[in-house]
């Protein structure tokens, strides 16, 4: 029989790192993460600052359950990237082999440049934190599986996320730069696409299978209207259409 508790856990701050080991960037770790068995706890959790790696949060509240090595937590609201985050998720250990991961959360009035990288730019290496600014809003509901040693498997990541982006700017964005070197050389047109400045874009994006995809959306700013959609992986395959 499980030793249950339910009790209220105030923290000046938490810093992960301290509670899970370095060695699991270690090829020889033993490291094994796992939550108790013989632990059933109800808690609401109040944090005055919570890390792990790069992502900072701040007056950290919610209602936080452990049962059967899976850990939740409902109605989970932070203050993070100059934004604010609210949190429904949970962690299973329960797998001998694996982690999984569940989470809905809407994320609000959030800095574009910290998020991507805090977020260590959400696990891909083609819009990176160099090429964004702006002040991103979004809903997503996420899917994910990891090893004992919180490496993420890329192919089991799902996720759907309604993306909003204000005041946004996008900065030497590759596709964007090849494209604007291809009109000037064969057509002679000089559009500036290596900054584009513009006032609201909004899409829906989903990765499923290692694959990020991004239906067509409309970029309007003051040198050019741009339609662009494409799938990329997370090995840097890069498959867009841009309409001019």
């Amino acid at each position: 029989e499980p030793l249950a508790f339910a009790a209220d856990l105030k923290m000046d701050k938490m810093i992960l790192e301290e509670f899970i080991s370095d060695s699991t960037n270690t090829e020889n770790s033993d490291y094994q993460f796992n939550l108790p068995k013989s632990i059933s706890l109800n808690t609401n959790l109040e944090l005055g600052m919570f890390s792990f790696r790069k992502f900072v949060a701040h007056e950290v509240k919610g209602l936080m359950l452990l049962e059967n090595q899976e850990l939740s937590f409902h109605n989970l609201v932070m203050n993070t990237c100059d934004g604010s985050a609210y949190l429904n998720g949970s962690v299973n250990t329960g797998n001998s082999k694996k982690i999984l991961y569940k989470c809905t959360s809407k994320f609000k009035n959030i800095n574009a440049e910290k998020a991507f990288t805090q977020f260590e730019n959400f696990g891909q290496d083609v819009l990176l934190q160099k090429h964004v600014k702006g002040t991103i809003s979004l809903n997503t509901f996420l899917l994910a599986e990891s090893d004992k040693q919180l490496n993420i498997f890329e192919n089991k990541i799902y996720t759907e996320t309604q993306l909003n982006i204000e005041k946004g700017e996008l900065i030497y964005f590759e596709p964007l730069v090849e494209l604007q070197d291809f009109l000037k050389e064969e057509f002679k047109l000089n559009f500036n696409l290596s900054h584009l400045i513009f006032e609201t874009l909004e899409n829906n994006i989903e990765i499923k299978n290692g694959v990020i995809t991004i239906p067509e959306m409309a970029i309007r700013s003051s040198d050019i209207n741009l339609d662009i959609s494409g799938k990329h992986t997370f090995k840097q395959d890069i498959d867009y259409l841009l309409k001019i």
